[in-house]
């Protein structure tokens, strides 16, 4: 029904895969280590499916940093975009790694149990999901080091209190 060609790069139950033969009744694809899966056409179009080369060929991105409570936030999200400019290129084909018309975004997502948590929110090419991630998440890391601001690490402080003598109530045991 032209939902899909090959070539194409899906998604079908959280498998990242591209379309390698279509069939009336099967469709052949293959998983991002190599290896083939076939489904038939029925299954795969009633499953959670999702055709990435659909539209702008670009995919959302949320990558979540927290950084310590104190931080100035206005000053981390500078940080972290400064951070990200570098790696604003373009793919072998030309195309902009990430989408030039909707700006990278670093929102305020909420007061965790360690940290401040932001969220930097950007579309970049189906080809990168995976690559540009990583390589913005080490930049941030970087950039956030050499300017001082801190990620924190998940912490318990526990305090004992002393029980005043006479208030520990023991039950003996029958040890029989």
């Amino acid at each position: 029904a032209g939902r899909i060609r090959v070539g194409d790069k899906i998604s079908c139950d959280g498998v990242r895969c591209i379309v390698k033969r279509v069939s009336y009744q099967t469709t052949q694809v293959e998983d991002e280590d190599g290896s083939i899966i076939a489904f038939t056409n029925t299954d795969l179009f009633t499953k959670c499916f999702r055709n990435l080369n659909s539209g702008k060929n670009y995919e959302f991105i949320k990558m979540p940093v927290g950084v310590r409570y104190g931080t100035d936030v206005a000053f981390a999200r500078k940080v972290i975009l400064e951070a990200l400019q570098p790696l604003m290129t373009k793919d072998k084909a030309g195309r902009d790694i990430v989408d030039p018309s909707f700006p990278v975004d670093v929102r305020f997502d909420g007061f965790g149990d360690n940290s401040v948590n932001l969220v930097v929110a950007l579309y970049t090419t189906v080809e990168t999901h995976y690559t540009f991630p990583s390589r913005a998440k080490e930049a941030i890391y970087n950039a956030f080091y050499a300017n001082g601001i801190d990620i924190p690490f998940p912490q318990r402080d526990v305090y004992i209190k002393p029980v005043p003598e006479g208030k520990i109530d023991v039950k003996e045991t029958d040890p029989a």
